[in-house]
């Protein structure tokens, strides 16, 4: 620890050295400029000109050694702080306060739906005047203001000026809040589904479809839908939809289904 304290305290000496030498230096320059000026006829004005703009820029150069410490510590806010660079149109558009009542809320929880979000962001967003913007760029103006807590910090780090178009924002946006392990979550609550105890057949085909929707990316094609459907049901349920479809379910056709 000592040789630690010892090392920051010569970097420290050194830093004041510097700085009084570049102030020493400042002097004497500053010093001769003045001789040589009154010393010199009319005409040698070009010469002094050149000679400060020389020091200047020396002095400029020295700038960060005259810095104190504590100024290292501050933040530099950089020239675009927003992730999402926007097209000049859409900088302009004329966001109204009825406009954001009408925008849902995404605040990032665990129990909310990326996806419902989106879509009801959509159905919002469609109901806007345009304004002389293309609706991808004028979800990309009102995305931002949907999210809120854990989402909007979420939204604060990522890299200024990254985000360039809609695609990329709201791919962003479902790596983030729809990560592998929901979709894998929910495929297996769909491969894995059983009809409830008491549940009526309706609500449970509702509940079905529900799932489905939740993961529209599950990759599954009818015919295996319907099989999983099928046999999740009660017992009851399966002879009441063997019977409506003329028989056996398993034997009919799933282009007709």
């Amino acid at each position: 620890m000592s040789d630690t304290l010892a090392e920051i305290g010569q970097r420290l000496e050194r830093l004041k050295s510097n700085t009084f030498e570049n102030s020493v230096s400042a002097s004497a320059q500053t010093s001769s400029v003045e001789e040589d000026n009154s010393s010199s006829s009319p005409t040698s004005v070009d010469s002094f000109a050149n000679s400060n703009s020389d020091r200047e820029e020396e002095m400029a150069g020295n700038n960060d050694d005259n810095r104190a410490l504590e100024d290292y510590a501050q933040p530099v806010i950089p020239n675009s702080p927003s992730c999402i660079l926007l097209p000049t149109e859409a900088r302009n558009y004329d966001l109204k306060s009825s406009h954001f009542h009408m925008l849902p809320s995404f605040y990032g929880l665990p129990n909310e739906d990326p996806l419902a979000h989106i879509k009801e962001f959509y159905n919002v967003v469609s109901g806007l005047p345009l304004q002389g913007v293309t609706e991808a760029n004028l979800r990309m103006r009102v995305f931002p203001y949907t999210l809120k807590d854990r989402a909007k910090g979420w939204l604060m780090t990522l890299a200024p000026g990254s985000l360039t178009t809609w695609d990329a924002l709201a791919k962003k946006f479902l790596e983030k809040f729809f990560s592998t392990q929901k979709t894998a979550t929910l495929r297996g609550q769909i491969f894995n589904f059983k009809q409830d105890d008491g549940e009526p057949f309706n609500e449970c085909w509702e509940r079905f479809k529900g799932l489905l929707l939740q993961c529209p990316h599950h990759g599954l094609p009818l015919y295996l839908q319907m099989q999983i459907f099928y046999d999740g049901l009660t017992q009851t349920c399966q002879s009441t939809v063997d019977n409506a479809a003329g028989g056996a379910l398993k034997k009919t056709c799933s282009g007709v289904i």
